[in-house]
């Protein structure tokens, strides 16, 4: 550290020289200015008093005044020899140890480091010379410190991923190695002495002055992050986030900026917005009724199946506390299933388990109820809730088994249809025997053949339940009713 160069002695000495002759001067011209004035005063008085007075007393008094008058005259020069000298002596007493520490101080002047000025000498010295001393010390602290902060801070800016730059009138001064890099510039040179406008991208070049004129308002004053776009020295653009301080540099008002470079971040964000439009896209168009409830049980989405299948759209269920009463308008179901699925969140919660679905029964807009079964899964701090419409399933599986049931009836009929036409056939082939050994005029001929005839037609009855069981169609044809009627008369026993 330099010291700022002092006055050399001689010179403070000569300077005291010509004070010291023009204290004597300006004493010299006082003790002759009272003089003249006490000499007219006196003569004055004098001519005063020779007209009161006759000439006799007047001798007397004019010798007095005389007498008076010296006497005066040599009392203030004395007096003012006095002061001079005792002036004299304050001031040397008081200067003279200045004086030393001020030659001490020019011959650290030169010096490179501080060094403490010598405390030898009288009891004033030492308390001005230990005074100094403190103050050195006070100052070679404070340059310490300095030099340590603005290491510090050198440091700090080098090794800073961000990039750093320093523009004053629009001219960038400085730029890290970060910066550098950024910017694709092999050296400091290339990019030292540009205008802050040939790095901007044009469509923020006035965003970016305008910025430039906010920060310069205050010294200390920092923008908000903005985010704006540069450009390379190749030419290429790039993302960038942008802060602005308005600082000293050397002495001088500057502009500090840091970028940080955001290209991967908003690419990242570009390919996040994509992911969700492609999966509400895909949520859209899904075949189940699609849910997403916040934390504290608002809903912010529902997909198109949900509003097709319940009639309920985001508008007339904006939470959970509205949804409730709509979906299940008896109290004490719905107590039930709010209690069970708080239960299972809570036990999944605890477990790291998925939250297993629930079977519910619904009641949509138009007073229809359906059966739903519900899954909740966690999507961040949002649940995802989905519901999946199984009334036309269950329809279908209630159709399914009255097939399965009707089949299994038709295998029973099938069975029982050929266990019958054998039985029938040993009865038919039993009376027909039996008809070959008797004569048409027995009694027994005509019961045979009733008997024959009502076999007859239990075959027939065989073969239908044969035609169901196969599930062909029946058979249809056109009978005699009367024939049918005597025939089933005639089947009546006598």
């Amino acid at each position: 550290m330099h010291l700022p160069r002092a006055p050399k002695v001689a010179s403070r000495q000569k300077k005291a020289s010509l004070r010291t002759i023009i204290a004597l001067r300006i004493s010299a011209l006082f003790v002759v200015s009272v003089s003249v004035l006490s000499f007219y005063a006196f003569a004055y008085l004098e001519r005063g008093l020779k007209r009161s007075i006759d000439e006799q007393h007047f001798a007397t008094v004019q010798t007095v005044i005389h007498q008076t008058w010296i006497y005066l005259t040599l009392g203030v020069a004395v007096a003012t020899l006095v002061m001079l000298v005792l002036v004299w002596q304050l001031m040397k007493y008081l200067t003279l140890p200045l004086l030393k520490v001020i030659q001490q101080v020019e011959h650290m002047e030169q010096a490179t480091v501080l060094t403490r000025p010598d405390t030898a000498g009288s009891s004033h010295e030492i308390t001005l010379t230990d005074a100094f001393n403190r103050m050195i010390e006070t100052v070679q602290r404070q340059q310490n410190a300095l030099q340590e902060n603005e290491e510090r801070y050198r440091i700090l800016v080098e090794s800073s991923p961000d990039a750093i730059l320093m523009h004053r009138d629009g001219v960038i001064i400085f730029a890290n190695s970060s910066a550098l890099r950024l910017f694709r510039a092999g050296r400091a040179e290339q990019l030292l002495g540009r205008t802050v406008d040939s790095i901007v991208h044009p469509e923020y070049r006035v965003l970016v002055r305008e910025r430039i004129e906010a920060a310069k308002l205050v010294v200390g004053h920092t923008n908000l992050p903005n985010e704006e776009v540069m450009l390379r020295l190749d030419g290429s653009d790039f993302d960038v986030e942008a802060l602005g301080t308005h600082l000293t540099y050397q002495g001088k008002p500057a502009v500090q900026v840091i970028l940080r470079d955001i290209t991967a971040r908003k690419a990242s964000e570009l390919a996040l917005r994509e992911s969700e439009e492609t999966l509400r896209n895909l949520m859209e168009v899904m075949p189940v009724g699609v849910a997403l409830v916040e934390q504290d049980g608002s809903i912010v989405y529902l997909n198109r199946c949900f509003e097709e299948h319940f009639g309920y759209g985001l508008g007339e269920i904006p939470d959970l506390e509205t949804w409730y009463p709509l979906a299940y308008p008896d109290a004490a179901y719905r107590e039930e299933l709010v209690a069970s699925s708080k239960a299972d969140q809570a036990k999944a919660q605890t477990d790291g388990m998925p939250i297993p679905p629930n079977k519910v029964n619904i009641t949509c807009k138009d007073g229809s109820i359906r059966h739903v079964i519900i899954n909740r899964q966690r999507a961040g701090n949002r649940r995802l809730v989905i519901f999946t419409d199984i009334t036309a399933r269950e329809s279908q599986q209630g159709e399914h088994l009255k097939s399965q049931k009707l089949e299994s009836l038709g295998v029973l009929a099938g069975g029982i249809a050929h266990d019958f036409n054998n039985i029938l056939t040993g009865i038919l082939g039993n009376i027909t025997l039996a008809q070959l050994f008797l004569d048409y005029s027995h009694p027994s001929f005509k019961p045979l053949g009733y008997a024959e005839r009502a076999a007859s037609r239990a075959g027939e009855l065989a073969t239908q339940l044969l035609t169901f069981a196969k599930g062909g169609a029946p058979v249809k044809k056109i009978v005699a009713l009367e024939a049918l009627v005597d025939e089933v008369v005639s089947l009546a026993p006598m």
